[in-house]
């Protein structure tokens, strides 16, 4: 979204919240933004990832269809346990987009928005998890990885600090 649309935006959100009128503010809300707690993951590299790593997430979730960049198995058997380190709390999550650039939560997308941004950082509906906004809490990187024994994956909010450090794969 380019500055002037942005601009636009805000403009809009500061004259809803003058008519006082929550339906409204709500409505204009929704229509200006994606559901309030959708959220995915990003996988950078993904496709080089899932091809040096198609087993990473569940067995064969990053395979591809050949000459495509749609992943081969269907989305059921692409899902694996996401913990959050250092919680344990987990929720069931699955490779999807093209590429297998994505990670999002099962059932619903709204559960790892949910998750992250009210029960993790503690957000307020529609304020975003920014770049800055890590910095600010001493966070650097996102780290995903898997612990001997177990085929679950986890993911911990790291530290320019700890980015070097390598978990027990």
């Amino acid at each position: 979204m380019n500055e002037e649309m942005l601009k636009i935006r805000k403009e809009m959100e500061e004259l809803a919240q003058k008519t006082g009128n929550g339906d409204f503010i709500h409505a204009l809300n929704r229509f200006l933004y994606r559901p309030v707690n959708e959220l995915y993951i990003p996988i950078p590299d993904s496709k080089k990832f899932h091809m040096a790593h198609p087993d990473f997430f569940a067995p064969g979730a990053g395979l591809f269809q050949k000459g495509s960049a749609k992943l081969l198995l269907p989305k059921e058997k692409r899902g694996f346990d996401l913990v959050f380190e250092p919680s344990g709390d987990s929720i069931r999550a699955y490779i999807t987009q093209d590429g297998g650039k994505a990670i999002e939560s099962e059932g619903k997308q709204s559960y790892l928005g949910e998750w992250l941004l009210r029960g993790v950082f503690q957000l307020k509906p529609y304020e975003p998890l920014t770049k800055k906004r890590l910095e600010e809490l001493g966070y650097s990187a996102m780290q995903l990885y898997k612990v001997r024994g177990s085929n679950a994956v986890h993911i911990k909010f790291i530290s320019l600090e700890d980015n070097g450090k390598q978990e027990e794969e």
